[in-house]
């Protein structure tokens, strides 16, 4: 409690030295009592009903501070931090600051206790004085994922899994020559940054019917520069389940957990084999992202806790060979 005293303080401070520069706050009054502007494992750091041992409990360390930042005021944040390097503000001084992305890396010093602080701004769609629920959703750490030891990406990584109740053959016309390639794909992708969009675009005939080669339908993909972002979270729901949401639907929608709820609920016993190995290929297929730097021991220890909830919860035995020898090619050339 000292240590979240002491931050806010200081983020409070920040947010009028930030007024003063550019005549906009950072965050209106009222995102300090909701706390909405902190994602992540932030906003339970911030969380005062959660007591330090029940918080500890669960997460022995927090690595940074996450805040989300109107990504119209980019400029401003950046002036801001260019003059106050050296600067105190509260209890904190600013030792400097980079950027990354969609967001300014920062880091402090406090003293009483001593510590140097990261602190991350995202820079995110903001309406009406706070962040979208897309810009939570898309950031969140849910407490309940938290409490089982599965970090917040692995519900991102959950939903893309989802898009794997769409998978089937087709036939996509290649390349300019347009060749046909049969090939199993989805007809959605999800994208923590954008959102979810369609991949596929039909092929019709001169009769306005979808074309078929060999009994597949034909489609060419749609480029990602070129798509239509789903973000609006009720229609990104129906888009994957293919039903509107109802009940608590929505609240389980936020969390891993919640999801594993979802897929007892939506999926057939074939979709949740398929869902498992969809979710596997992310944390170990070709592409897959490492979680730490040089620390693959650290990364299978955290990927195989949420791989082995959602086998108990789902309650289906996937294709363990296939996620086995996955496992074993991600491990080889760990990045």
């Amino acid at each position: 409690n000292k240590v979240v005293d002491k931050l806010a303080r200081t983020l409070r401070v920040v947010n009028l030295s930030f007024q003063k520069l550019s005549g906009l706050p950072l965050w209106e009054p009222d995102l300090f009592k909701s706390k909405e502007f902190l994602s992540g494992s932030s906003l339970h750091f911030f969380n005062k009903a959660i007591a330090t041992p029940e918080f500890t409990k669960y997460k022995k360390t927090v690595g940074d501070i996450d805040t989300q930042v109107d990504r119209a005021q980019k400029d401003n944040v950046k002036k801001f931090l260019d003059a106050s390097e050296g600067k105190k503000f509260g209890y904190g001084t600013l030792i400097g600051y980079k950027a990354s992305g969609e967001q300014f890396i920062t880091l402090w010093k406090f003293d009483d206790p001593e510590l140097n602080i990261q602190i991350d701004i995202e820079l995110v769609d903001f309406f009406k004085g706070k962040p979208t629920p897309w810009s939570q959703f898309s950031h969140s750490s849910p407490w309940e994922d938290m409490k089982e030891g599965i970090k917040g990406v692995f519900q991102k990584y959950l939903m893309r899994a989802f898009t794997t109740k769409s998978l089937r053959d087709v036939v996509i016309l290649k390349g300019k020559k347009q060749v046909p390639t049969v090939t199993k794909t989805t007809d959605l992708a999800f994208s923590v940054t954008h959102g979810l969009r369609e991949k596929l675009k039909p092929v019709m005939d001169e009769n306005g019917k979808q074309q078929m080669m060999d009994g597949l339908p034909v489609f060419v993909e749609i480029p990602t520069k070129d798509s239509t972002y789903i973000n609006d979270i009720s229609s990104m729901f129906t888009a994957l389940f293919g039903v509107s949401p109802k009940g608590s639907d929505l609240k389980d929608f936020e969390s891993f957990l919640g999801g594993l709820r979802l897929a007892n609920k939506y999926f057939s016993e074939a979709e949740r084999k398929t869902l498992i190995l969809g979710f596997a290929n992310t944390l170990f297929g070709p592409g897959a992202q490492g979680l730490y730097r040089g620390d693959p021991e650290q990364d299978h220890r955290e990927k195989s806790v949420a791989l082995k909830k959602m086998i108990d919860v789902l309650n289906v035995q996937p294709d363990q060979k296939t996620i086995d020898n996955m496992r074993v090619e991600y491990y080889k050339n760990y990045k």
